[in-house]
């Protein structure tokens, strides 16, 4: 993980703060399939790119700042329905 972060402040000049959140965002809260969604969504926008360089883009192996913040706002994403659909449990049990 510090190895990830230390890469993350190389690749794209971070923030250790900044950095250390891109991590743990990155590990814990890619869906399954991440790297075809992401593909998908950056064809949209015109970019083309396979899953096998979004999975090196995720792993710090490529740079691609774009590819990056694609996969942090899916994270983000994740993150957010995971959040709600523990809240909406929360309430159908209480």
């Amino acid at each position: 993980m510090e190895t990830n972060i230390t890469k993350l402040q190389q690749l794209y000049s971070m923030h250790l703060h900044t950095a250390k959140k891109v991590d743990k965002l990155l590990s814990k809260h890619l869906p399954r399939g991440y790297a075809k969604k992401v593909a998908d969504s950056l064809e949209k926008e015109g970019k083309q790119i396979t899953a096998s360089t979004v999975r090196q883009v995720k792993t710090l192996f490529l740079s691609d700042l774009q590819t990056l913040n694609t996969l942090i706002e899916l994270a983000i994403k994740t993150k957010a329905d995971a959040e709600a659909q523990k809240k909406k449990l929360k309430e159908l049990t209480s």
